[in-house]
C-alpha cells in the first residue's frame, strides 16, 4: 500500500465528516467553495499555459489537424 494515499484518503474522510457534522448551513458553504474552486484552478492554468514560450505551436497542433499523419495507419 502507498501510505501517502492512505493518509490522503483518511484526511478526505475526516474533512468530509466534519464539514457535514454541523449541518446544512456549513455544508452549503463547503459546496460553494468546492464548486467554484475547479473553475478558478482551470483559469489559472489557462493563463499560465498561454504565457509559456511556444504556446502558439501547441495551439496550432491542437486546432489545425495534420490530415496526412491521420491517414496513415
Amino acid at each position: 500500500m502507498n501510505w501517502f494515499l492512505v493518509f490522503c484518503l483518511f484526511l478526505s474522510y475526516f474533512i468530509t465528516y466534519f464539514s457535514a457534522w454541523r449541518g446544512i448551513k456549513s455544508t452549503g458553504k463547503i459546496v460553494w467553495v468546492t464548486c467554484t474552486a475547479p473553475y478558478v484552478i482551470l483559469t489559472v492554468l489557462l493563463i499560465k499555459g498561454l504565457t509559456l514560450e511556444g504556446f502558439e505551436i501547441g495551439l496550432a497542433k491542437l486546432f489545425i489537424p495534420d490530415w496526412e499523419s491521420l491517414g496513415k495507419g
